[in-house]
């Protein structure tokens, strides 16, 4: 079958862009039907009810009280949440209210499908599943390579997307049936201009539903037998399109050398994508500058997945002169120099990964360090996605003295990430840990070359807070005392903040000085002549500093601190009273010289 419309380019976005031709509609949810009151209503479908006008406390308490099993809240509660995605905008969501919805709806989603019927509410569906949860993971296993973290994330809005449009190919196919059963002459033509559009929307349907198994396949491990299975349906289907008339010929050669490459066919994918950019004048439509980029950019990927890093780099290098000659906008420039500057840190990480001697493991290392180093300040937007990407690299028991700076900043902000969740959301206490070492390790390198200031200042900051996070108190104090020191010259009112934070934990929580805890006495005797010296100036605590000090015997250090008590203050009598006695204390100092 040819296609009977012209479809737009098919990249990352395909199912979005196809999903957008159709009309956004509600599914049609099952209602409650009257027949005598509350009391009379089917218990299900009043939950379904609640469900579906988003009455979450009644349904919670309805849940409880009709004692309904897990299975079934989870697929009454894929109603609530499809309902919000099919009325939300998915570009103002954070990951986790992402991955909240996604899990949701897909633990409902076939009991909502079993009363969705419009195949384009169903294509919408399928569009918005595939930009909340399958988009961005599809992007970053093609440009950061497979692993199985992301595949993880992938597949269970990959396998709902595919659901969804065979459901929608179900319908739409059912609907074209009934049409066509009540043809019976060529004058018909309402329900021929029918039948003609629900053709056009068959296609449509049939072929983001096999662009829907691309993702999918990406998001199953290399031995699934599933994956090969999906790519070799795919390329099938894609070669009725792979010719002058689809108008879309461009687009599918590029779409069947990255699923080769899934395949593992790197050969045959290399051959696809230079039947594009060799002689771009045989393939009709002539192909747009980023189709052509395409093609030669992955065409590299797949060079350094043969094994062949050598070969890589020199088709990158190829690709980079081509794209400064022909992509001109500096935004679609920026975005292409910034895929280029990842493979070149994955062929050093290649490099890196079959070298045999330490010092050449090293040298790869810090290549890749300082390529993605540079695309941070490039591009900050990056940063969060490029120390990320780091740390799904590393081991699960890694010894942080061997990591690059680059790498323990990636800790760190992987620890931020769970630090940041809500209080009644469970974290990941281990890799808070973990963050707390980096950026202790990350301290121990001050002033060494590499570690740049925002580095430190970075460390100092987050290892309180992560303390505080994983309940660990004293750990928290030592930080908030140590960020207090190191931000005196840079931000005074952050380090007064700080020294408040940890003086609420020390006196606050633990109450210092009257306790028995060598640690907290210690820390109390760091922080108390620190917050009554310049900068911070909290003469408040001068008196009761100078009686500790005179108790302890350190009469210089009481006189010293009783003269700071000031004028007004309530207990400056008493301070005048004791300084007296460690003045005379001091006079009777035998080690005391004459003068």
């Amino acid at each position: 079958m040819k296609p009977t419309i012209r479809y737009n380019r098919l990249t990352l976005s395909l199912l979005s862009s196809a999903a957008a031709i159709a009309v956004a509609a509600l599914p049609a949810m099952a209602q409650p039907k009257s027949t005598g009151g509350l009391d009379a209503l089917d218990e299900n479908r009043t939950r379904e009810a609640l469900a579906t006008f988003g009455m979450e406390d009644l349904l919670e308490r309805s849940f409880e009280t009709g004692k309904v099993p897990q299975s079934e809240r989870d697929g009454i509660r894929g109603l609530i949440a499809l309902n919000r995605l099919m009325n939300q905008n998915i570009d103002k969501l954070t990951a986790r209210q992402r991955k909240e919805i996604v899990a949701n709806v897909t633990a409902g989603l076939d009991k909502a499908l079993v009363s969705m019927k419009d195949p384009r509410a169903l294509m919408n569906l399928a569009g918005k599943l595939y930009g909340l949860g399958v988009a961005n993971n599809v992007a970053l296993l093609e440009y950061w390579g497979e692993d199985t973290a992301t595949q993880a994330d992938t597949r269970p809005a990959a396998e709902a997307v595919l659901k969804v449009y065979k459901k929608a190919e179900v319908e739409v196919t059912t609907k074209l049936n009934a049409i066509a059963n009540q043809i019976n002459n060529a004058g018909q033509f309402a329900l021929i201009a029918q039948m003609d559009q629900l053709q056009t929307l068959q296609t449509t349907i049939q072929y983001t539903r096999v662009g829907s198994q691309y993702p999918l396949a990406l998001s199953l491990d290399k031995a699934d037998a599933n994956r090969k299975k999906l790519v070799d349906e795919s390329i099938e289907f894609l070669k009725q399109y792979d010719n002058p008339e689809s108008t879309i010929q461009p687009t599918i050669k590029v779409q069947i050398g990255k699923l080769k490459i899934v395949k593992g066919d790197f050969a045959g994918a290399i051959e696809t994508f230079k039947s594009l950019y060799d002689d771009p004048s045989k393939i009709t439509p002539t192909p747009k500058p980023f189709d052509l980029n395409d093609a030669r950019f992955f065409a590299a990927n797949a060079l350094l997945l043969s094994g062949k890093p050598d070969e890589a780099e020199k088709q990158l290098n190829e690709t980079v002169t081509w794209q400064k000659a022909n992509i001109t906008n500096p935004g679609d420039l920026r975005l292409v120099t910034d895929t280029v500057e990842v493979l070149k840190a994955r062929i050093a990480w290649y490099r890196a990964e079959q070298a045999t001697d330490p010092a050449d493991k090293a040298k790869f290392n810090d290549q890749a360090s300082v390529i993605l180093t540079k695309l941070m300040k490039d591009n900050p937007g990056l940063k969060s996605l490029i120390l990320d990407r780091l740390v799904s690299r590393l081991p699960a028991n890694v010894e942080m003295k061997k990591l690059d700076t680059l790498l323990l900043q990636a800790l760190i902000e992987r620890a931020r990430g769970e630090y940041r969740k809500d209080p009644k959301e469970k974290f990941d206490r281990p890799t808070i840990e973990k963050g707390i070492a980096a950026a202790r390790e990350i301290l121990s390198r001050k002033g060494a070359a590499g570690t740049d200031k925002d580095a430190v200042n970075t460390a100092y900051m987050v290892i309180p807070y992560f303390a505080q996070k994983i309940d660990q108190p004293k750990v928290a104090a030592t930080g908030f005392l140590d960020l207090a020191e190191s931000q005196i010259t840079v931000d005074p009112k952050k380090a007064d903040d700080a020294w408040g934070q940890a003086m609420n934990i020390i006196v606050g929580d633990f109450k210092a000085p009257n306790t028995t805890d060598a640690e907290i006495s210690a820390l109390y005797d760091r922080a108390v002549p620190m917050g009554i010296n310049p900068p911070f100036n909290h003469k408040e605590f001068a008196y009761s500093w100078a009686r500790r000090q005179q108790a302890l015997g350190n009469t210089t250090e009481a006189i010293k601190y009783f003269k700071m008590v000031p004028d007004d203050a309530p207990t400056a009598l008493n301070a005048k009273y004791w300084l007296t006695f460690a003045l005379n204390a001091r006079l009777d100092d035998p080690k005391l010289k004459e003068a």
